[in-house]
Parts: C-alpha cells; sequence; structure tokens
C-alpha cells in the first residue's frame, strides 16, 4: 500500500505531499487544486513500468499543442519533476524525469528511479531513456521495459461509459474481461466481489445461443440466469468495474471521477465495489466532484469494514504549493460539510 507520495515540479505542483494515505483514499477539491496530478504522480511512481505510466499520463492530454513538456511544471523551465513514494511494504522508492533539449518536436525525458537496496547502503540506479516525439497535436513515445522494484502495481482506471455504446460492445467488453479473469484465475475473486455488491448474485457465465455463434456474458442470479447486459446499466457498470479491478491484478486501483453520468443507485453500487476491493486487499484512492458519491461511500460501508481504513484529503494549490487538509476516520463525516463549498 502507498502510504506518502511527495511531488516536485509535476504539472501544476511546484512542490506537496500527502501522508498518511488509507486504503480508501478520498481526493476533492475545485478545479486546478492538484487531484488529477497527485493521481498521475501515483501511477507514474507505483505502477509496474513506470515509463509506460509516464507516457499514458502525456496521452490522456494528447489534444493540447507539446502535451508532453507540460508534464512538468512550467513546461520544465524550473527543472526536472521527482516524485518521492513511500509505501507500507517496502523501502522508499524516488521517480525523477528530466528535459534536457526540445528541437524539431522531439522531447528526450530522462528517467531515474532510485531503490535503496534492502541490507545494503547502496542505491539500485535505474536510468532509462524516454523519447517523445509530436506529430500533428498527438505525442507518441518510444521506451524500453523498466520494472518497478516497489511491489506496488498501480493501475488508473477509467470507468465505463455506456452513453453512445451499441450493447453489443458492451456485451464484447465484459466477455473479453471475464475470460482474462478466466485465465488469471481471478473468477473467484470477482465472484466473490459481486456478491458483496449485487443481491441474489451467485456468478458469472459465457454462454452461446443456438444458432449464433458470439458469445454472451450472463450473470446467474439465485433462480434464473439472465445476459449481464439486461440487468440495467448501473449493475453493467458494477460488473465491468469489479472485472476491471480483478484483471489488471492491481494492489492500487487509481479513479478519476468514478461517478461521472452515475444515477444515485450507480453511484451506490461502484461505492460497494470499492469497499469490496478494499476488502480484498487493495488500496483504492480516488478523485470526486460529488457530495453524493462521498454520502454513498459513507452509506456503503460494510459492518465488517473499518472506518478507519477512509480519509478524505481536499487539496489546495497556492503558487504551485500543494495544501492538502486531512479527515480521517469518523472526521469523514465532519469534512463532508466542510468540502461543500468546492463542490458545488
Amino acid at each position: 500500500m502507498i502510504s506518502d507520495i511527495k511531488i516536485e515540479r509535476l504539472r501544476g505542483i511546484r512542490e506537496g505531499e500527502l501522508k498518511h494515505l488509507t486504503p480508501l483514499t478520498i481526493l476533492v477539491g475545485g478545479n486546478g487544486s492538484g487531484k488529477s496530478t497527485v493521481l498521475e504522480a501515483l501511477y507514474i511512481a507505483g505502477a509496474t513500468n513506470p515509463l509506460n505510466a509516464i507516457g499514458e499520463s502525456v496521452l490522456r492530454r494528447a489534444d493540447i499543442p507539446l502535451s508532453h513538456r507540460w508534464l512538468l511544471y512550467k513546461g520544465g523551465r524550473d527543472g526536472y519533476a521527482t516524485i518521492k513514494c513511500e509505501t507500507t511494504s517496502s523501502v522508499p522508492s524516488t521517480i525523477r524525469v528530466e528535459i534536457p533539449s526540445l528541437h524539431n518536436n522531439r522531447l528526450e525525458l530522462s528517467f531515474d528511479s532510485f531503490y535503496p537496496a534492502s541490507g545494503k547502503g547502496v542505491n539500485h540506479i535505474n536510468r532509462t531513456p524516454v523519447v517523445f516525439r509530436s506529430e500533428a497535436t498527438k505525442p507518441v513515445y518510444e521506451t524500453t521495459d523498466s520494472l518497478n522494484p516497489t511491489q506496488q502495481n498501480a493501475v488508473l482506471l477509467e470507468p465505463l461509459n455506456s452513453a453512445g455504446s451499441l450493447s453489443n460492445e458492451i456485451n464484447l467488453t465484459l466477455c473479453k474481461l471475464h475470460s482474462k479473469a478466466e485465465q488469471t484465475d481471478k473468477s473467484t475473486f470477482v465472484q466473490d466481489m459481486l456478491k458483496r455488491v449485487i443481491s441474489n448474485f451467485d456468478s458469472l457465465q459465457l454462454q452461446v445461443d443456438e444458432g449464433d455463434l458470439r458469445p454472451i456474458l450472463h450473470a446467474k442470479l439465485k433462480g434464473y440466469t439472465v445476459p449481464a447486459i439486461f440487468l440495467g446499466d448501473g449493475i453493467v457498470a458494477t460488473i465491468y468495474m469489479a472485472l476491471e479491478i480483478a484483471t489488471q491484478q492491481a494492489s492500487v486501483v487509481l479513479l478519476e471521477e468514478p461517478e461521472v453520468h452515475q444515477h444515485y443507485r450507480t453511484m451506490h453500487l461502484t461505492a460497494k465495489v470499492l469497499w469490496a476491493a478494499v476488502k480484498q486487499g487493495i488500496q483504492v484512492i480516488l478523485t470526486t466532484h460529488s457530495l453524493e458519491f462521498i454520502d454513498e461511500i459513507l452509506a456503503a460501508r460494510p459492518d465488517d469494514a473499518s472506518l478507519e481504513d477512509l480519509s478524505l484529503v481536499q487539496t489546495n494549490l497556492r503558487d504551485g504549493v500543494l495544501i492538502p487538509i486531512r479527515y480521517h476516520g469518523e472526521g469523514v463525516h465532519f469534512a463532508r460539510t466542510q468540502v461543500a463549498e468546492d463542490l458545488r
């Protein structure tokens, strides 16, 4: 589990740190308060392959010209970015991204990672180049594998947006995820998670109807089986999130505003999935702009989950300095009213 993170010169954050992150951490704040940058820092520092995480963080804002340059504070004019991540299961790690040159739309970053070796007084230093090239308005990047020995596997997940999607497309996505869960022996993990969330749920099954070779993911409930896509958008989004969390085999799941486009009922189901993930030993860190979603997270806490596993961090940025205000455990109920102004 990631416990602390210190950030210097990353996107809009000149400096700042968050301490005592809990198994379920909620980041709130107004627009431009640093929430998304904190998520990206956690992703880069905690990913199995930090270089891929850097590339994906750049591509998330690929519509901005030279978006790779703006990964760094003030476009790199103030120097390289540093992310220091501390975990409860390993020694601290430090990741640095530096811009030595920019010419002909080619940005060469050097990536250093420092991991104090166990029982030794020397550092393991891994220096690997990553190159971004701007072609038209969308950057592409080239890199090599670089494993992060912190024993963390942070993933940044996108929630399912069914708006405008065809039922066949959603079903195909669910079938692929279910097959991956089967191949990685995560089916029981998914079922245990969904049993905590969906009443009368038993299991997921792939079935092929007579005369049609296309597989359809069915949900087996008590007494009957039904195609999952007919259970309603809320249930479908819940199944999707459970499958995504399981198949990524992540120890840390990062979510940016998972409540967007969701009805209150779906928010409640999403909150239950998050608590179920925490029960399975997965750390969940998310951003939100919704007071209602905070309420649902509080309401969805199962009886066997401790409120001490929950914290809420209100973020603010002043001249590039990240100023967090942390509420923990019972204090999250109090925080709900304190952060209302930021979220309204």
